[in-house]
């Protein structure tokens, strides 16, 4: 017997999120960050919910230029000189 070709499961339809955050407490949330420039920590304490949350509401609804940006770390050789030499480096 086994499965025909060409037959397939049909869609679930989608399930709302229980888990979601209330679109009431994201406004809140988004409101304590334009009008007063709160960080995650802060916003957090204020609502009562974890950082982790605040961190992921911020990124879904934050413009691209809202965002703040890594600054790439510069490699750091301390004796960079020291390649261009023709001699062996030493101390003394």
């Amino acid at each position: 017997m086994g499965r025909e070709r060409g037959a397939f499961r049909p869609l679930l339809p989608a399930k709302t999120l229980s888990y979601r955050t209330p679109p009431e407490v994201e406004e809140q949330l988004l409101k304590l960050k334009r009008e007063r420039g709160q960080g995650r920590g802060r916003i957090a304490h204020v609502l009562g919910i974890p950082e982790g949350t605040v961190r992921h509401i911020l990124q879904r609804n934050l413009p691209e230029d809202g965002r703040r940006r890594r600054k790439k770390r510069k490699v750091f050789y301390p004796a960079h000189w020291a390649w261009d030499e023709d001699e062996p480096f030493r101390l003394a």
